[in-house]
């Protein structure tokens, strides 16, 4: 019966987040069904992201698989231009519409300046608040200096 309750949980996330990205693939735009979609993370799990709301979206098997653990802004920027263009477009008429989220929009339109989350959680009494933080980490290389 725990399988069964998993089961039907996979399938509202795929739904919800379907639903949210007009029942296309996020990164090129491919029409997706319940089945045919995956769930990707917009920052990778290997690399500080979070398995939360904000963090996912959904992508058809053959952009997750490309995307493997690069981040959201790394893989659309290996994109030719015009897809690239097409992908922008895409997620500004997705907010537009309100059906994507800020922090979704934020995280995927950010280029090359959002690269780490950051969660919090505070408690006043018996309340409890969960704060993510979107933070900009430099990359530096061998010698320390951009």
């Amino acid at each position: 019966m725990k399988s069964f309750m998993g089961y039907n949980k996979k399938r509202r996330t795929h739904r919800r987040l379907l639903a949210e990205t007009g029942g296309c693939c996020i990164y090129c735009g491919r029409r997706l069904d319940e089945f045919s979609a995956t769930i990707d993370h917009i920052i990778p799990l290997s690399r500080g992201g979070y398995n939360e709301e904000t963090n996912i979206v959904a992508s058809c098997l053959p952009c997750n698989y490309l995307k493997y653990t690069m981040y959201a802004r790394d893989f659309i920027r290996l994109m030719p231009y015009r897809k690239q263009r097409s992908f922008y477009n895409r997620i500004k008429t997705l907010c537009d519409q309100g059906k994507l989220s800020e922090d979704k929009y934020m995280l995927l339109s950010s280029k090359g300046s959002v690269s780490k989350m950051t969660r919090l959680n505070i408690q006043f009494g018996r309340f409890q608040f969960r704060v993510v933080f979107l933070l900009n980490v430099k990359d530096k290389n061998r010698n320390g200096y951009k």
